[in-house]
């Protein structure tokens, strides 16, 4: 009989730590696999001189480049504050994320062993806003991808990815 708990302990520690690698590993998976953006590609700078990226429709967001952009992002990090002022498509006129809502920051890849879900409150409809994050995930992270209730007249949820470059 001892010889028999003793493999069914061991087996359960095995399969216990099995089981934990698969679900870091999955977790290691959709973080790197989710960093590669929303959206197609926008080159250049935006008309206050900050980097680009795509907004798109958070439920069209699997669809990466193919995904159609709702509008664009120019963005600026300034120590561990990130500002993002919306655009629409041609860059022309700001657009407004609503409010009083919740905006969520993501931050991903790069050496963060998983992903960190940083949340902010927005008081008003603004066409910018800002993200204060914790300087040391965001020095780990690859990517920031923000979660927005809305973009202009639409209340649909939209997000984008702001791809860190060091």
């Amino acid at each position: 009989m001892p010889i028999e708990r003793t493999a069914s302990r061991v087996c359960a520690r095995v399969c216990a730590r099995v089981a934990a690698a698969s679900i870091a590993l999955a977790i290691g998976v959709a973080a790197r696999a989710h960093t590669g953006g929303h959206g197609a590609v926008i080159e250049g700078l935006g008309p206050g001189g900050g980097r680009l990226a795509a907004v798109v429709l958070a439920a069209d967001a699997e669809a990466g480049a193919a995904a159609a952009a709702r509008g664009v992002a120019e963005w600026f990090l300034r120590g561990s504050e990130i500002e993002i002022r919306f655009w629409d498509v041609s860059r022309r006129a700001s657009v407004s994320v609503p409010g009083p809502s919740e905006l969520k920051w993501i931050l991903l890849g790069g050496s963060l062993a998983k992903p960190s879900v940083v949340r902010s409150d927005l008081a008003r409809a603004t066409p910018r806003i800002r993200g204060r994050l914790e300087s040391g995930l965001l020095a780990a992270a690859g990517s920031v991808e923000v979660i927005l209730p809305g973009l202009g007249p639409s209340r649909e949820k939209h997000v984008l990815i702001l791809t860190l470059a060091r």
